[in-house]
């Protein structure tokens, strides 16, 4: 099915009602129509804050990507030059980095229990006010600084004091839309359904982020200013920061009217794996029945799987956030011109993307759980191997080079591909009422991440990129590996059929209205 197939029909003026017998009288067209199943929740590509939701991601994903790193980073440089600070470049790049990540720490929890407490749709509606608040502080502080900024130190002291304001409040905003946002999304589609709807909600933010720097080649060639000056970078970051607007607005229209009733609002204890794999696969019940200690060694039950995903990513954001920063670097290292760095990263998204569909494909037979180990293992030995490749590389060797970007570009799809699987085993192994706040949590990995890149730094400064890529490659096996022990825990996904008299209880009000209202 192709991703675009989400938006194939109009999100105003959808029909949602079925017609009703001219002939019947108002009272029993209307209980009739009250008790037809809708075919939105049944169909998840038909469902409103499914479609939503994908529009959000796609202009959020180029939005944040015209602005939201390389072009950020180079402003708070070139703001650093402009403050008289030229020797605290970096640590003023670092300060802001950390406010970022600190009130997304902060405030992730909160937000995902005030979410699960009083609606998700409701958080993200405030979400987008502020979303919007936020985009006209930034703006404010791109406009204090204008084109004779770099003679007035004045106005770069104010810009970066009130971009940090407002990297404070993406930080809370980050927070909302990779939290609420995303478990009303996983509500919103039936059980069997989310890997196959997170890999494309996934594969949708890539691809629109691969936009982002393609902008920004465009509009910074057409620049007669000095390269990565305020100046230059002035009008990309303003276009990216006008393109969350669209992101703001889109906020106010989720609804929790569309959400899809679950058979089992609690996840069900398990004593027995054996029960959980004749759900599973019943041929696989005579091996269970044969070798019982080795599923129930590791006395886990059902209630233990999201926190061994919190902490099976934990260990593997840390791994990571200690060479993600420092891969362009590696490869300006190894003799790679900037264009060829540029396109590497434009094509990173689209191994992602890919190797997401085939994990989603395979785990179908294999099994989630399974899937995900093995193209950790995968990734975890192409990034050992890539390490290996990248010694002593001799200047004219442009072979070995062209290798070494191959084996980066599989490595990198193939290891960050599982996320939309992990994604799914967690939103099916929480109640809906708890899906906000253990979303919101995985912005204490992003926190990590920040945190490791520091560490990461000073490695690469005190031995080499290669040590520090083989720390990044064991930290992410061992993250990896701890996921073996919920394997006989988490069932192969299968559609759980929603009874007449759930979908109708959720219809019964709501369905006549437009999908989008005001």
């Amino acid at each position: 099915m192709d991703a675009d197939q989400c938006l194939e029909e109009p999100l105003i003026g959808q029909e949602v009602h079925v017609e009703s017998n001219t002939e019947q009288s108002p009272e029993s067209a209307e209980e009739e129509r009250s008790q037809e199943p809708d075919d939105s929740l049944l169909n998840p590509w038909k469902n409103h804050n499914v479609r939503l939701s994908f529009l959000l991601c796609i202009v959020s994903g180029i939005a944040d990507s015209i602005w939201g790193s390389v072009v950020l980073s180079g402003f708070l440089f070139a703001l650093g030059k402009a403050m008289g600070k030229t020797k605290e470049d970096n640590t003023l790049v670092g300060l802001a980095e950390m406010v970022q990540g600190l009130t997304m720490l902060i405030f992730a929890l909160p937000i995902g229990l005030l979410a699960d407490k009083t609606g998700k749709a409701r958080v993200v509606r405030w979400g987008g006010a502020l979303l919007l608040l936020t985009v006209g502080i930034t703006l404010w502080a791109l406009l204090v600084i204008n084109r004779e900024a770099s003679e007035s130190q004045r106005a770069a002291d104010q810009s970066y004091y009130i971009m940090l304001v407002a990297l404070g409040l993406w930080g809370i905003c980050g927070g909302i839309l990779n939290g609420p946002s995303q478990a009303l999304f996983s509500d919103s589609i039936p059980k069997g359904r989310r890997s196959e709807l997170l890999t494309y909600l996934y594969s949708s933010y890539l691809i629109s982020a691969a936009v982002g720097p393609l902008v920004g080649i465009i509009m910074l060639s057409q620049s007669n200013e000095e390269d990565w000056s305020l100046e230059e970078i002035f009008p990309v970051f303003f276009v990216g920061v006008l393109l969350e607007i669209p992101a703001g607005v889109l906020c106010f229209f989720f609804s929790e009217k569309y959400t899809v009733p679950e058979p089992d609002d609690e996840p069900r204890p398990v004593d027995e794996s054996i029960d959980t794999l004749s759900v599973d696969n019943p041929e696989q019940t005579e091996t269970a029945n044969s070798a019982p200690s080795l599923l129930n060694g590791y006395g886990l039950t059902k209630a233990a799987v999201p926190y061994v995903l919190f902490f099976s990513s934990l260990v593997v954001s840390l791994g990571s956030g200690a060479s993600v920063k420092y891969f362009p670097l590696f490869f300006k290292e190894i003799g790679l011109r900037s264009e060829v760095v540029q396109g590497i990263f434009l094509t990173v998204p689209v191994s992602i993307s890919f190797f997401s569909f085939v994990s989603q494909k395979i785990s179908q037979s294999m099994g989630r759980v399974e899937t995900s180990v093995m193209f950790n293992v995968c990734g975890v030995l192409m990034l050992y191997f890539m390490t290996w490749l990248s010694r002593d590389i001799q200047e004219g060797d442009t072979s070995r080079r062209i290798l070494i970007v191959g084996v980066y570009l599989l490595r990198t799809g193939i290891m960050n591909c599982p996320y939309p699987l992990l994604e799914s085993i967690l939103m099916d192994a929480v109640p809906s009422n708890q899906r906000a706040r253990w979303k919101s949590l995985e912005s204490i990995a992003s926190f990590g991440w920040t945190g490791s890149a520091l560490l990461g730094g000073i490695l690469s400064d005190s031995h080499s990129y290669q040590y520090t890529f083989a720390i990044t490659a064991t930290m992410q096996l061992v993250g990896g590996l701890m996921l073996i022990p919920i394997q006989h825990l988490v069932e192969r996904e299968q559609v759980e059929p929603i009874s007449d008299e759930d979908v109708a209880d959720e219809t019964r009000t709501d369905l006549e209205e437009p999908l989008l209202t005001s």
